[in-house]
């Protein structure tokens, strides 16, 4: 291995979301993942990422192992926040188009309308699994959701994060085509949820990479030993200003921090929910297979549809405004 300092990422640490452009990720960061050893570590499907301590607990499960990757090129990464306005975003424009449902699992899995409509769309979506003995977690889930629900707060609650197997797995499949050639996925801090009451309410920090074979990632051998641990905020400090807006009334302070463009939790994890959606994948589940391939074709669909714009490669004379522009309007 070249004699080269390589990045340990610090997964943990809190940081404000970047809005307007891409996070950079650069050349010779590591990323692990424990991955399933009947299988590729790496294909042209999303694949999720972690810090070593994290993969090391999806690792322990039955023929998987730990596998560490490093980049040989810089990766252009969403940050979640910023990807789930860039989506609310195309879903409002576009809201009477006849193929607005191909929105349906995304709006789910990132909690893209209020809380109270989303647990609505919850009740569709495993209307079926909901009556069966083996949907006992995801009704608890439910449960957990409608019991924090408040529907007499003035502002409607947001929906919140659900990674579930199957509509996760829809919807990487979808975000994949949508972004393809624009961005190679997106990364997400630590989560509170109360869908996921088995992890304690909490979703770990993650990356998701579309099409991880063709953005360079290799596996590596071993550890290097030339390394240095940075923060995802330190990358964005590098290019973009953090923005704090506060506001003072009566002696309490609001305080709102976000960059723009120009704790802890223990538990033991099972198989991730997009390892799992692969699995069935490679066993030829017809159903799985079905919600694939009809993803694929309308996250196409989507991309012919719209104009998803990164700011970082337009010339200074394009506006704001124009980073989604629909193409029927």
């Amino acid at each position: 291995m070249a004699n080269h300092v390589y990045i340990e990422l610090d997964w943990e640490e809190e940081y404000e979301p970047l809005y307007g452009s891409p996070i950079i990720i650069p050349t010779n960061t590591i990323l692990w993942r424990g991955y399933d050893t009947n299988y590729e570590p790496l294909s042209d499907r999303y694949a999720y990422f972690s810090s070593m301590e994290i993969a090391l607990e999806y690792a322990k499960q039955a023929n998987r192992d730990l596998g560490g990757f490093v980049t040989t090129r810089p990766l252009k990464l969403l940050d979640i926040r910023f990807m789930r306005t860039i989506l609310a975003r195309v879903i409002q424009m576009n809201q009477h188009d006849a193929f607005i449902n191909d929105f349906a699992s995304c709006i789910i899995s990132f909690g893209l309308c209020s809380l109270q409509h989303q647990i609505q769309l919850i009740k569709l979506r495993y209307k079926d699994i909901l009556k069966k003995s083996n949907g006992l977690q995801i009704k608890q889930s439910l449960e957990q959701m409608i019991r924090v629900c408040d529907t007499k707060q003035i502002v409607e609650q947001e929906g919140i994060r659900v990674a579930e197997t199957t509509n996760d797995g829809i919807t990487m499949t979808f975000l994949q085509e949508l972004f393809k050639g624009l961005y190679d996925g997106f990364i997400s801090p630590r989560l509170q949820t109360v869908f996921h009451v088995e992890k304690g309410g909490e979703l770990t920090p993650e990356m998701i990479l579309f099409h991880p074979k063709q953005r360079g990632i290799q596996q590596i051998a071993r550890v290097p030993e030339l390394r240095v641990t940075r923060s995802i905020s330190s990358f964005i400090r590098d290019k973009h200003q953090l923005i704090d807006l506060k506001m003072v009334k009566q002696g309490s302070a609001i305080s709102m921090k976000m960059f723009v463009s120009g704790g802890k939790h223990k538990k033991k994890l099972r198989k991730h929910p997009l390892d799992e959606f692969e699995d069935k994948l490679h066993k030829k589940d017809n159903s799985i297979l079905h919600f694939y391939d009809e993803a694929q074709q309308a996250g196409r669909r989507w991309r012919q549809h719209i104009a998803i714009i990164n700011p970082d490669e337009c010339t200074p004379a394009v506006e704001c405004n124009q980073i989604i522009k629909s193409r029927m309007s």
